[in-house]
């Protein structure tokens, strides 16, 4: 699967998040490489892992931007299991 094969399996809600969070344009988005992706894939997982800590830790519910990226984390994760299950 191609970047944008990865990114129509996103709403709205979550490319956005991921163009605000990273500074990026759609194009940019676009553009990136198969590694780039998968160097995306493991930032969301450390967004994902550090404001389900915060929140442990707080006791507070976890934060949309912890949820949005866990999310993405979810959905891109069930299509490399997919893919290696080719």
């Amino acid at each position: 699967m191609d970047t944008k094969g990865f990114l129509d399996l996103l709403n709205q809600e979550q490319n956005d998040f991921i163009l605000d969070e990273f500074s990026m344009t759609q194009d940019q988005l676009l553009g990136l490489s198969d590694e780039g992706l998968d160097e995306l894939y493991e930032e969301l997982a450390d967004i994902e892992v550090e404001e389900t800590m915060k929140a442990e830790e707080t006791g507070a519910a976890l934060s949309d931007r912890g949820r949005i990226a866990s999310e993405i984390v979810t959905v891109w994760g069930n299509a490399y299991a997919e893919i290696d299950e080719e």
